[in-house]
């Protein structure tokens, strides 16, 4: 049977693309854990800007984000970003930036100039043995390095980019929260910062939503998380670079209840694209359409697609509903 029209505020406005299925870290909260040997087939160059980009584009998206695994071991990286800014987007690089040479650091700067993209680096605590607990290997010295050094470079290259660290608070880090936003925005010059909570959400669907449950180390340091978000949530009042939930109470729920968070997810902005091509609901989220089979615009008009839309409508357990 003909599909309803979908109203205005179900049409996505971003895209997510998971350029690598593999990485040279091994943090525990990934959400592309089981792939990190990189089993997984990737898209050419040529099918993400024919199949994703050009008629993402072409549906009025306007900004991107590439993450992984980590998308700069694909050695085309600089290329789909080359696709991405001439279809149009404001692209958003997700990466830790660990393995990035002065060579490519520059040649990255280039590409992403302009004055609307962004690097987003993963970086989750000034003191070493934290970082490298959360990453899984000792990569704290040269993440560190290659953000001091990014920052000197956009300096001396007068490039237009914008720098933002992103922290995930959980078991190790949670006690030098306030010291990583001093030192990454202080120190070395990031322009912003992203704080999030940790979770271990797998496969969310609509039928096992509600039984989601807190990360353990949300219930084993509750009352720390609730001092850590009140203070938080203080800062990030008199701070706009620094970035966190949408509200203190959604931060309270996640900790506590996470089902009763109120804001509305996020995730229906976007649509979620892994390294073959495959769509899932949200970043958590299970599959449910194929770009490599089915065309953007019949995946937008599907059953499949609106289903995904009811689980997005309905569920508000993570970071994309209050960030």
């Amino acid at each position: 049977p003909q599909l309803p029209q979908l109203p205005q505020t179900y049409t996505p406005r971003m895209v997510y693309v998971e350029l690598f299925a593999a990485c040279d870290m091994s943090c525990p909260m990934c959400v592309t854990l089981p792939y990190r040997d990189g089993v997984r087939r990737v898209m050419s160059r040529e099918h993400i800007r024919e199949k994703i980009l050009e008629p993402c584009a072409a549906r009025g998206m306007t900004r991107v984000i590439f993450g992984g695994g980590e998308p700069t071991l694909r050695k085309d990286h600089l290329e789909i970003f080359a696709d991405a800014i001439a279809c149009g987007y404001d692209v958003w690089l997700a990466t830790n930036l660990a393995r990035l040479t002065e060579e490519k650091l520059s040649a990255l700067l280039h590409q992403l100039d302009g004055g609307r993209h962004t690097i987003a680096v993963s970086y989750d605590s000034l003191i070493p043995d934290e970082m490298n607990a959360i990453r899984g290997g000792a990569v704290h010295e040269r993440v560190d390095r290659n953000c001091r050094r990014v920052v000197q470079l956009r300096r001396e290259l007068g490039a237009r980019v914008t720098f933002t660290a992103t922290m995930i608070v959980q078991r190790e880090n949670f006690r030098s929260i306030n010291a990583t936003i001093d030192y990454m925005l202080g120190t070395v010059g990031f322009d912003a910062i992203h704080v999030h909570p940790r979770h271990d959400y797998k496969s969310v669907t609509l039928e096992n939503f509600r039984d989601q449950s807190p990360s353990e180390f949300c219930r084993e340091h509750e009352r720390d998380l609730m001092a850590a978000g009140l203070h938080l949530y203080h800062r990030a009042s008199q701070d706009a670079r620094i970035v966190v939930q949408g509200s203190l109470d959604d931060w309270i729920n996640f900790v506590r209840a996470p089902q009763r968070i109120a804001r509305k997810c996020d995730a229906g902005r976007m649509l979620f694209f892994n390294s073959e091509g495959v769509l899932r609901s949200c970043m958590f989220g299970t599959a449910y359409a194929d770009v490599r089979t089915s065309d953007v615009a019949d995946i937008l008009s599907s059953h499949a697609y609106q289903d995904a839309r009811q689980l997005l409508d309905t569920c508000h357990i993570c970071h994309l509903s209050c960030n």
